[in-house]
């Protein structure tokens, strides 16, 4: 689809006075799933926001172009949106319209594309959507970031135990594979007295733990503080149990961030770092502004200032140049680093880059192979990890109950499954012990100093049901 093409099929609404019906597909990062928030609290009050069996209306895909995958995913649901909701307009919203607006990727068949911008004018874009409005919307109103929040009013978060807040957005960096920091922008940042009132809504509402998310947090930098001190300030919040941290460059592992995280009770002992390469002739080529030694420094810092800290990464294979020798080296980075969460990519062609121009692309099959062999050793890496620490006390924020067995993840970010019934129920914290791996976590056992103040309470309520 072109900036200009109209799709020939207009919307007819079912009612002229009944509230449209509007339902949202997302995809990509944790900014994409805060944002989609955004948009649905935005539309609560004059939409019928998912949850329904009526006929749709409009149908909002907030898309995601990071990399082709992503991208191909998204078409997808358009497709998919148009099978399944004939009479309803379908709206392409956020990055992969902006790169399709560029003509840096294929949109693919949406009535309607919108870029970010409009994610914080989104009834505008339902309102032209309904009126017959049809290609390419122009540049969104300017809307300050500190503008963009889930209101107190909204009660679409659910029961969910972990609720991400948007921080931050956009990105000054100039990585060279990066297509995400061309559609969204130059950094900005929600000031700390804003996300900080957020955060009591957000806690209000149910959400025991916060991931603060940006697409860049080291770039985090508002006029009233830094990453520190909105940590801090969180921290005092008494209904917070647990502050996360999204991903974060390792430039932005500061010692003042360290310091806040071991600091503040609340702070989760977990950085999910994204040193894309461990061979500093791609971090070279990539534009990154760190040499492994720097990583290795950073991470060996935390250890020393973060009791029990543990790590998450992201990693790019195949990136043109790399070389079985760099590729190696970014496996030897993994394990000595002992990542417990990897989050691993194919590098991708991404028009409007600069890394499509570069020599020495590394074909399909050996990027594949590579990212097998990377995750093997990494899956080995963290299994002897997880052995090592059986029979060690965690604590377990339960999220959901599978095949009878209480779920969730302990402060370190570790998969814990019980292996014993209780009565407990989604946001509850419990203490534990862990008793066996799973691969990619623990089960656990309750402490019995907590089933045995459960069965004292269990035995106190059933006396008062006597009396």
């Amino acid at each position: 689809m072109t900036g200009d093409t109209i799709h020939p099929s207009a919307h007819r609404p079912r009612n002229a006075n009944a509230r449209p019906v509007v339902l949202f597909r997302t995809f990509g990062c944790r900014v994409n799933q805060y944002e989609t928030d955004v948009m649905k609290a935005q539309l609560a009050e004059n939409c019928v926001v998912d949850g329904t069996s009526e006929p749709a209306d409009v149908i909002i895909i907030n898309g995601c172009t990071v990399t082709a995958l992503a991208a191909s995913k998204t078409r997808k649901a358009i497709r998919q949106a148009r099978r399944q909701h004939p009479e309803a307009v379908v709206v392409l919203i956020g990055c992969l319209a902006e790169a399709a607006k560029q003509r840096w990727a294929e949109a693919g068949d949406p009535d309607l594309m919108a870029g970010n911008g409009w994610k914080r004018s989104v009834q505008a874009v339902v309102r032209q959507a309904l009126s017959g409005q049809r290609g390419s919307l122009a540049v969104a109103p300017s809307v300050p970031i500190d503008r963009e929040v889930i209101p107190p009013s909204f009660d679409g978060l659910g029961n969910r135990v972990r609720g991400f807040l948007k921080v931050q957005d956009g990105c000054s960096g100039s990585c060279t594979y990066c297509q995400t920091r061309l559609v969204r922008g130059p950094a900005h940042s929600k000031s700390v007295k804003v996300v900080v009132a957020e955060a009591k809504a957000m806690i209000a509402a149910g959400v025991p733990e916060l991931v603060l998310s940006g697409i860049n947090l080291s770039e985090y930098a508002p006029s009233d503080g830094d990453l520190a001190d909105l940590i801090l300030q969180l921290d005092r919040i008494p209904e917070l149990k647990r502050i996360r941290l999204g991903s974060i460059n390792p430039e932005g592992v500061t010692d003042r961030l360290l310091d806040a995280v071991s600091t503040a009770d609340s702070a989760c002992p977990h950085l999910h770092i994204s040193v894309q390469s461990g061979d500093d002739g791609i971090l070279h080529r990539m534009n990154r502004r760190y040499t492994t030694s720097e990583i290795v420094q950073w991470t060996d810092a935390a250890r020393t200032k973060v009791r029990g800290i543990t790590f998450g990464t992201d990693v790019i294979v195949g990136f043109p140049g790399e070389s079985e020798e760099a590729f190696i080296n970014t496996c030897t980075l993994i394990e000595r680093i002992g990542f417990v969460n990897l989050h691993l990519f194919r590098y991708s062609r991404r028009e409007g880059t600069p890394a499509i121009h570069l020599n020495g692309h590394v074909d399909g099959p050996t990027q594949h192979r590579r990212a097998s062999e990377l995750e093997n050793r990494w899956r080995k890496t963290l299994e002897r990890w997880l052995l090592e620490r059986i029979d060690e006390d965690r604590t377990l924020l339960v999220e959901q109950q599978l095949n009878g067995r209480w779920q969730g993840y302990s402060e370190d970010y570790i998969h814990l499954r019980l292996d014993d019934a209780l009565p407990l129920q989604p946001g509850d914290t419990v203490p534990v012990r862990t008793t066996s791996s799973t691969g990619e976590g623990w089960t656990a056992a309750v402490c019995s100093s907590f089933r045995e103040q459960q069965e004292r309470q269990g035995q106190g309520q059933g006396d008062h049901e006597r009396t």
